[in-house]
């Protein structure tokens, strides 16, 4: 079920489509990015500078490499 639903996240990515980050569907780092593209840079200083023990978010992988 998880690889159908998988499966139905990219096809939906790939149309333009978003999906609320918290669901049945593991998101990957590159997976955050997406929809996150323009201010991805931002972001990563952002999380540097105020979360620099990475403390924030262990679970949801949004700033594994």
């Amino acid at each position: 079920m998880l690889n159908d639903n998988r499966k139905l996240f990219l096809a939906n990515r790939d149309l333009g489509g978003y999906q609320y980050p918290v669901s049945a569907i593991p998101f990957s780092c590159n997976d955050w990015q997406q929809p996150f593209r323009p201010f991805w840079a931002y972001l990563i200083s952002a999380k540097r500078r105020y979360d620099p023990d990475n403390l924030l978010t262990p679970g949801q992988r949004i700033f594994e490499a």
